[in-house]
């Protein structure tokens, strides 16, 4: 059986994140596939990019669905 894990890239989360209808994002079809992770450097970003309080919530959201490595 293959391996079932990916690396998921900030960008995808971005996507994820900016989509009213969540699970029409490519995230939620990976996360439903997959056994997913996200690189330390993929959390940095999200979080140098976070501008707002409810942004930031939304990724530390994230950094719980999706584990960090």
């Amino acid at each position: 059986m293959a391996d079932r894990t990916i690396l998921i890239d900030t960008s995808v989360i971005i996507d994820f994140l900016r989509k009213r209808n969540k699970q029409k994002a490519l995230l939620w079809n990976l996360r439903s596939n997959y056994d997913c992770f996200m690189s330390a450097i993929t959390v940095f970003e999200l979080l140098a990019g976070a501008d707002t309080d409810r942004k930031t919530e939304d990724i530390q959201k994230i950094d719980k669905w999706i584990t960090p490595v």
